[in-house]
């Protein structure tokens, strides 16, 4: 299930840790950790102490206590030479999208009849 759950983490924040458990807080039978991080330790340490512990409220200070003292965010800096650029197709729909809207806009301005019908009947 765990796995299942970091299979559709699509997107999840730089700085997310996510601790799955299965069975009862008080005694799990299994524990996966996963998040953006460059060191496993921190990952394995808490499994190992979810599952020697439990996750109850007493443990949520040592699992802190881990993250602060082992967990290291992933350094993004190292993806900064991927580039994306759009294609010549994005550029023209953009363009379509901009010009219908704007086109649109433009005709229901000149085209309304709402001033007209004001100018009929003043509001006193």
């Amino acid at each position: 299930m765990a796995q299942y759950q970091e299979a559709a983490w699509v997107g999840g924040k730089k700085n997310d840790l996510v601790i799955c458990f299965g069975g009862g807080p008080e005694k799990p039978t299994w524990v996966s950790v996963f998040g953006w991080t460059e060191k496993e330790d921190c990952k394995r340490n808490i499994e190992s102490l979810v599952l020697q512990k439990g996750f109850v409220k007493d443990v949520l200070p040592e699992i802190e206590k881990e993250v602060v003292a082992n967990y290291q965010i992933k350094d993004w800096s190292k993806f900064d030479y991927l580039e994306i650029e759009p294609g010549f197709l994005a550029y023209v729909i953009i363009l379509v999208v901009f010009l219908v809207t704007q086109g649109g806009i433009w005709w229901f301005a000149f085209t309304n009849e709402e001033e007209k019908a004001n100018e009929a009947s003043p509001v006193y």
